[in-house]
């Protein structure tokens, strides 16, 4: 069973997510100090750097 999509199509994913209304950055600290960048999705909730990885998933705007 095919669960990652090829590296391309996620930094394609997330360009389209970059310029999308409903992208929101964020950033969360991390233990030994530094912080490490996030980004969720205020449309439907989920880690966009973990959702566009994902072979099956969709956009909940058709963007991808």
């Amino acid at each position: 069973m095919k669960l990652l999509i090829p590296p391309e199509t996620v930094q394609a994913r997330l360009a389209l997510c970059r310029a999308c209304p409903h992208f929101q950055a964020q950033s969360t600290p991390l233990p030994g100090g530094g912080t490490l960048p996030t980004a969720s999705c205020a449309r439907c909730g989920c880690f966009l750097h973990v959702k566009a990885r994902l072979f099956g998933q969709r956009c909940p705007e058709g963007k991808w």
